[in-house]
């Protein structure tokens, strides 16, 4: 089975696929890594049977269902400026140099905005594995999906006080294509995240 999976997706999913392996061992999967909207290009050529997306992302003509929602925080190393894993506001975000994937940019100084704020967008990537990186090394302040906080061993994560920066995990496949194999691991899917 080939699957796609986002960056930001996949430290959920492998739990997953985990689960799943217990149960069906015969299966194997075929993991396609990249952006949201990489993915989708794969679904629609047939490359992959089924992916995860990160909206915002219109998958007209597919099937999907939500997974999970997912709100964005902020990931630094900056511990001594604002304490251990709290709450940041975007009027303290406003003023630091933010590192994010390039899909969150224009729903990122939307938020900012409506406040009145400027933002100085530092760093710009592809990639949430990425940004995190960057933001380990001490570059900037991640914006990123609070789901990726397993892998955020060396930065501290804030929520940030918004009600507007939330995301949402997809599962999206070709509905079209949809084997036993598919059905039965969309139906696992849906179980684990209801």
């Amino acid at each position: 089975m080939h699957i796609g999976l986002a960056p930001s997706t996949v430290s959920m999913m492998a739990k997953q696929f985990k689960i799943y392996a217990v149960k069906h061992p015969e299966i194997h999967f075929d993991i396609h890594e990249g952006s949201t909207f990489t993915l989708k290009d794969q679904l629609e050529n047939r490359v992959v049977d089924i992916t995860t997306l990160r909206t915002p992302i219109s998958v007209n003509g597919y099937a999907s269902q939500i997974l999970m929602t997912d709100e964005l925080c902020a990931m630094s190393v900056l511990q001594e400026k604002w304490g251990e894993n709290g709450v940041l506001t975007l009027e303290q975000l406003s003023g630091e140099p933010l590192i994010l994937s390039h899909r969150y940019r224009g729903f990122l100084l939307s938020a900012f905005e409506r406040k009145g704020l400027s933002v100085d967008i530092y760093y710009e990537c592809e990639d949430a594995r990425t940004a995190m990186t960057l933001a380990e090394n001490g570059l900037g302040i991640a914006i990123l999906p609070a789901s990726m906080r397993p892998l955020a061993d060396k930065c501290f994560v804030y929520k940030i006080d918004s009600d507007e920066l939330i995301t949402e995990v997809l599962l999206a496949w070709n509905k079209e294509k949809v084997t036993d194999e598919i059905k039965e691991f969309l139906e696992f899917l849906f179980n684990q995240f209801d």
